[in-house]
């Protein structure tokens, strides 16, 4: 055995021992290997071997020892950004170092004396042969060597190889919260020690990640528990048990290739867990990241085929894109280094950037001339891994080979990996007998050989399926009914499958569903596979929707300037505009009849999707395949998205730490739901009256409100007669040039505005979005075929052409609408006969692009085959992947050109008139570029730049300003100075049809405001409920009879000495509990309210200094104005600080239940006394058991008692309400 004086030697602690004395680290000073009595540990010693043999240490209570070698310490325990000392010259980590301590040498530092706290964010040389950018949270390296791979991106602290194969045999999730540790400051053995790291290897993620919080927080395990969210809210949201699923799955694995989904065991799939890594920051030399925590949320292909730790999303604000789009691009160029793992990017949609991870290794680079070190990516893993990666370039092969799809462009070929990025939900695996290929029907206009224009091609979009394809689909969904059309990803191809018309039934005498075929057509199929690939993702049938019907429809503006373009007058729309209004005010604030308050219930539920919104916060992966979401991004685009980031490394940790709660979900400390919807919803159900209830009537003010102010600023008009579904081609081709076919499952109302019917007859008219040139919109003849009876909830339409007056199109319908397909595209069709009736068609002339708009793009010229050509299999490898990147990531150059075009084109169609040959080609580009990354169109550099210069004078559209009332513009803060656009001077005279409507709508605010205030009353108004008032009135009575009582007994003890002295001194101590109970509690709650409103008030102002406080915005609506995260946060610790009243003021003679309803009844007394107004504070502290209170009050104990389980999924039914 090596000389034990260099080595700082380490007992293994026994588990009965605390975990702080298994923190000690043992490091060496000189040696590079490990040793213990008996062996000795090799660096490079296979993992497997390496832990067994520190097992059999831990069973004989061994010594061992632990090197600090630099091989193995340089790199993991000195942060780049934060210490300049060269990796050679090691540090010997304390536990008594102060965290946060670092040493910082540069040109203006005096002897590098150690800093305390989080460093300034700086850029700064290391001489390292990298710069840095950083905070104490992390840093971003810069390689100065050239090429590719010599400059990766790295997030978090880089460790040694020794350490990755150890840290990488732990679950994903220890993985990733490891690297949000080291991300918030912490370095490695200050977050846990190797004995602990040793047992990370082997748990669970569910035990491993609960491990790593108790070790670093401060908390013992039972106020972690108490802390956290619940249990319903953590387990839709918590990733770990579903990450060991995936574990076990991938590890139990027999071979190679897996598919996470298992349609036979509860439909259950993988791939559901997002890891996200989010741009704080892309200014150059200075990009920050974030290392968020990782949730359960959507599934696609690609996660499920390679496992969720195998996809992470970088998350870019929308804004970044616009302006920073090629510097990202070429910043996504670069392998991104995770938590010691390579990934690159491959996709990019949205906002969001997807990487895979690959397997290569991060290697150093010492300088033989400076002594200073760079950093490269290179082939080859560290050791062995569950979590191995895959080659790049042997995905993009498998997933869509080049050289199988060479016939098309670049662009195209990039784009078909967004197929793998879809959400969807794996259903059946299909043999690859019962996979069809068939042609589409095809215009005879078209001859030749060549390939068919889109228009031409008839079922563009949409396959076939049978009726066993779609009942088994029903009982794996358990979806109400068999669906007809569903919209799914099989083998490369997309779009929709429609029921077969000659396979409706299953085969006879065989049971429904056993036997599920599926015909793909041409047009859906955008990979080509092998004949001989055996993949079980490849012939699993991803599902992203189910047909479905919407009724009503609505108008969007786009459609309502069409409209009236074509002949419909302004009075039709803003009378149906009155209409919807009036109708949703009166439902929420009405309530007459001794039935009233259920239909009142009932509507709150409808406008707040409640129901949905519960479906989809419990089960988030099955939320777009069940119909109760249909935006995977929707939360980022509700509010800005933080920017600063935290520099103070101990408010890092405490976020990390702090169980923080998900939007909307309620509060089961206090029982307070989240939505102003829901509750209103369990103050009704409670027995309240909104009459005789403030707190009641001010929240519905805000839901009647906000329901105005929504239909407002989106122009929102519900059409009575109309709905919205799939297009889908007719399968039997019984329908004729403008014709179509509806069949609704549930009964629509038929154009006489009485009759309710299930299969609609008569003109109507059909668009989609987008409707931006007059022909978006078309008038058919809606007609009954016996033949097509069965196809529900689609809009089924004629594969024979389209006709447009006495003109017969050799086009489909669809390409008339915005250049549709019918690959999912959903239309909107109206029979309301005030809209039919004085309709006009349009030019046809107007689908077809014009010349302008054909020399005004060029697409992208580079085919697959000539790339092939120009970067071959023989180039360098880091070539071949840089140059296939630029391809994948091509869309982020052009995100801006989008949302600037739609611009371009409402201030043309404002200036110059709706059909102006400007709008005209504005309304072309901005199809052009909406679709730019699916076909490789782009708008040529030169228009671009002279429609810049045209439109680049900022100014806004008047009726696109928020409408604030009749009488007053709103205030518009740096935009002021902004003019509003003028109509050019032949159309000045004619009023643009959404300026009359705005100032219609402007009087209808109003109008609709007073009313609601007028039925609602003045919610400031209050009177003390007696309910809520009568536990404490009762307890402090009962208080006051115990003081009588004792002091009757005695002046009687004095008169007659025979009365029992223990009777006496038992009623003196029932006087000395009560009475010191009763002050306690007043003096409980009144700390509580103050510390309520400190909370509120305090996180408020911190958010207002990271944001920017608004001028003129009162401190009473600082706090709603928070992200609904944070205020649930600040109201959950509210509602836990009351609560632990229970333990303050236990007294064994009351339960904690009576006790609760006295201090929840005083808190609402003294919240009157105090403030002779209501506020919220009795409401967020104490909701249920106010509510508690009311309800056997009212009922007078007639309730039934109901679990939260079963309370959630419960509703109103619609007929119930029918004759209320």
């Amino acid at each position: 055995m090596p000389p034990a004086d260099p080595l700082v030697q380490m007992r293994r602690s026994p588990s009965s021992e605390s975990l702080a004395s298994v923190r000690s680290q043992c490091l060496s000073e000189t040696s590079s290997q490990m040793y213990w009595e008996g062996g000795l540990f090799d660096n490079d010693m296979d993992t497997e071997e390496y832990l067994r043999l520190l097992d059999d240490a831990d069973k004989q209570n061994e010594k061992y020892y632990l090197p600090k070698d630099p091989t193995i310490w340089s790199q993991s325990e000195q942060s780049p950004a934060t210490d300049t000392t060269p990796p050679t010259t090691p540090e010997v980590p304390s536990q008594s170092a102060q965290r946060g301590t670092k040493r910082v040498r540069d040109d203006d530092d005096d002897g590098g004396q150690p800093v305390a706290g989080p460093s300034k964010l700086k850029k700064m040389d290391t001489g390292l042969g990298f710069t840095t950018a950083s905070t104490h949270n992390g840093s971003v390296l810069y390689s100065k060597s050239e090429g590719l791979d010599c400059h990766p991106v790295i997030i978090g602290p880089l460790l040694g190889d020794t350490h990755y194969n150890l840290i990488h045999a732990a679950g994903f999730c220890i993985q990733w919260k490891l690297l949000r540790y080291q991300k918030a400051g912490l370095k490695l053995f200050d977050i846990a020690g190797l004995h602990e790291l040793l047992a990370l290897t082997k748990a669970t993620n569910v035990t491993g990640v609960d491990l790593l919080e108790k070790l670093v927080g401060s908390k013992d395990a039972k106020q972690m528990e108490n802390d956290s969210p619940s249990s319903r809210e953590k387990e839709a949201k918590d990733p770990c048990k579903e990450a060991d699923m995936e574990f076990k799955h991938i590890t139990s694995c027999s071979g190679p290739v897996y598919y996470l989904a298992n349609s036979e065991r509860n439909g259950w799939c993988g791939g559901k867990i997002h890891y996200t890594i989010k741009a704080t920051s892309l200014r150059k030399g200075l990009e920050q990241f974030e290392v968020e925590e990782p949730v359960l949320a959507t599934s696609d292909q690609l996660s499920r085929r390679y496992g969720s730790h195998s996809i992470i999303r970088l998350r870019i604000h929308k804004d970044d894109i616009y302006k920073e789009g090629k510097a990202l691009k070429e910043l996504c160029l670069r392998p991104f280094v995770v938590g010691g793992h390579v990934y690159r990017a491959f996709s990019c949609k949205e906002h969001v950037v997807r990487l895979i991870m690959t397997d290569e290794r991060v290697q150093t680079i010492p300088s033989a001339d400076t002594g200073a070190s760079t950093y490269q990516v290179v082939k080859g893993k560290i050791g062995q891994s569950w979590c191995s990666g895959i080659d790049f370039l042997e995905f993009l092969r498998f997933y869509n080979d080049p050289q199988l799809n060479s016939e098309q462009s670049m662009a195209k070929w990039a784009v078909r990996f967004y197929l793998g990025s879809s959400t969807s939900i794996p259903a059946m695996r299909l043999a690859p007998e019962r996979l069809h290929h068939i042609s589409d029907i095809v215009s005879e206009a078209h001859t030749g050989d060549s390939k068919p224009k889109a228009e031409n091609v008839m079922t563009d979009g949409c396959g076939l399926a049978n009726y066993d394809f779609f009942h088994a689909l029903q009982q794996q969904f358990n979806w109400p009914q068999v669906p007809v059309a569903v919209q799914m990803r099989v083998n490369g191809s997309k779009g929709l499958l429609l029921l077969h018309p000659n396979h409706k039934q299953s085969s006879p005498g065989e049971e429904p569903g056993m036997r599920p075929e599926v015909w793909i057509r041409a047009s859906q199929r955008k990979i080509k596979y092998p004949a001989n690939v055996d993949d079980p993702a490849l012939f699993t049938v991803d599902i992203l929707r189910s047909a479905h019907l919407t009724y009503p429809a609505s108008l969007s503006t786009e459609t309502i300037i069409n409209l009236t373009s074509n002949g419909v007058k302004a009075e039709v729309i803003m009378s149906m505009m009155k209409t919807n209004m009036q109708e949703k005010v009166d439902g929420l604030t009405t309530w007459e009849g001794d039935k009233g308050i259920f239909r009142l219930w009932s509507n709150l539920a409808h406008e707040g999707g409640v129901i949905s919104a519960r479906l989809a916060r419990e089960h988030p992966t099955f939320a777009r395949v069940q119909g109760w979401a249909f935006d995977d991004y929707a939360r980022d685009n509700l509010h800005e998205e933080e920017r600063k980031e935290d520099d103070d490394a101990d408010e890092a940790l405490n976020k990390l730490n702090a169980q923080s709660s998900s939007a909307w979900w309620p509060d089961l400390i206090s029982g307070s739901p989240s939505s102003l919807e829901e509750t209103c919803m369990a103050l009704l159900d409670s027995g309240f009256d909104p009459d005789s209830l403030p707190v009641l009537r001010a929240k519905m003010v805000e839901v009647a409100k906000k329901a105005n102010k929504v239909a407002l600023a989106k122009y929102n008009v519900r059409v009575p007669m109309s709905c919205s579904a799939w297009a889908v081609p007719d399968p039997c081709g019984v329908l004729e040039p403008g014709e179509i076919y509806i069949q609704s499952s549930v009964p629509l109302v038929a154009a006489d505005g009485v009759t309710k019917v299930d299969v609609v007859v008569g003109s109507v008219l059909i668009t989609r979005h987008p409707c931006k040139v007059p022909s978006d919109v078309q008038k058919v003849t809606a007609v009954d075929r016996h033949e097509l009876h069965g196809y529900k909830d689609v809009i089924v339409v004629s594969t024979k052409g389209h006709r447009v007056g006495d003109k017969l199109l050799d086009r489909h319908l669809l390409s008339m609408l915005g250049g549709g397909d019918y690959d999912g595209d959903r239309v909107q069709v109206y029979w309301h006969p005030d809209l039919v009736r004085t309709f006009r068609h349009a030019d046809p002339q107007f689908a077809t692009r014009p010349k302008s708009v054909e020399d005004s793009l060029q697409e992208s010229v580079e085919s697959v085959k000539s790339f092939l050509k120009r970067v071959p299999d023989t180039a360098p490898r880091h070539v071949q992947i840089r140059e296939i990147q630029r391809a994948l990531l091509g869309p982020l150059e052009n995100a801006s050109q989008v949302g600037k075009y739609s611009t371009f084109w409402e201030v043309a169609l404002y200036k110059y008139g709706y059909d102006s040959p400007e709008a005209i080609r504005l309304a072309g580009l901005f199809c052009a570029v909406l679709d730019g990354s699916k076909t490789g169109v782009a708008v040529k550099q030169q228009q671009w730049q002279r429609d810049q210069a045209s439109y680049r004078v900022e100014t806004r559209l008047e009726w696109k300003e928020p409408i604030v009332s009749a009488g007053n513009r709103a205030s518009f803060g740096s935009r002021d100075f902004l003019r509003f656009t003028e109509r050019s001077e032949g159309l000045r005279r004619t009023p643009f049809v959404m300026d009359e409507i705005r100032k219609f709508l402007a009087r209808e605010h109003d109008r609709l405001t007073a009313l609601i205030l007028q039925r609602l009353g003045d919610p400031n108004y209050i009177k003390l409920d007696d309910d809520l008032a009568e536990p404490w009135y009762n307890f402090k009575a009962r208080v006051e009879q115990s003081r009588k009582a004792r002091k009757n007994q005695s002046s009687e003890t004095k008169v007659d000495q025979s009365i029992d002295a223990k009777a006496d001194q038992s009623r003196r101590v029932e006087d000395t509990w009560m009475g010191n109970l009763l002050e306690a509690i007043k003096k409980g709650v009144k700390t509580k309210r103050e510390e309520w409103a400190g909370r509120r008030n305090l996180k408020a102002s911190d958010e207002s200094k990271e944001k920017g406080a608004e001028k003129g915005k009162g401190k009473a609506n600082a706090f709603t104005g928070l992200r609904i995260e944070k205020r649930q946060d600040v109201l959950r610790a509210c509602s836990k600080s009351f609560h632990s009243l229970l333990a303050d003021l236990h007294v064994f003679q009351l339960s904690d239940r009576e006790l609760l309803r006295y201090i929840a009844s005083y808190a609402y007394i003294w919240d009157h006394e105090t403030t002779g107004r209501w506020t919220r504070f009795p409401w967020d502290v104490a909701f249920r058991v106010l509510c508690e209170i009311k309800a056997e009050a009212v009922t007078r104990g007639n309730t039934k008692t109901t679990t939260a389980e079963f309370y959630y999924k419960m509703t109103i039914n619609k007929r119930s309400l029918e004759g209320l």
